[in-house]
């Protein structure tokens, strides 16, 4: 297992997934660039099983929505798959809303999320 530190984001790699900790109490128009980058990166060393834990979130806004559905519609075209840990009760209220409930998939905790990951894909 292999683990970076960026300057809002922690990277590890658990056998063949990629967990990222989004360390951002607000995730906004100016972290979203950064995070698509980096996802993008990672998409084309083709890791296509993620993991987002954006259990720090308390707030996040449209465009950070945004660079998520994008990753999410470029890992389903190369069979891969994203999964959520769940934010805070204030950006999962904004996720409902804009409608990423419905393809989005989301976990209480990261140990969660990689079981689903290892036993179905």
């Amino acid at each position: 297992m292999l683990e970076l530190e960026l300057t809002d984001y922690r990277v590890k790699y658990i056998d063949d997934i990629l967990l990222v900790k989004v360390d951002l109490s607000r995730a906004t128009i100016n972290e979203a660039l950064e995070f698509r980058n980096l996802i993008n990166d990672e998409i084309n060393g083709r890791r296509i099983k993620v993991i987002v834990d954006l259990s720090q979130c308390e707030f996040i806004d449209s465009t950070f929505i945004g660079a998520l559905v994008v990753t999410y519609k470029k890992l389903l075209a190369l069979n891969g798959r994203i999964v959520f840990v769940q934010p805070s009760e204030l950006s999962l209220s904004v996720l409902t809303l804009v409608g990423a409930l419905k393809f989005f998939r989301f976990f209480k905790t990261t140990s969660d999320a990689l079981l689903h990951l290892k036993s179905r894909y």
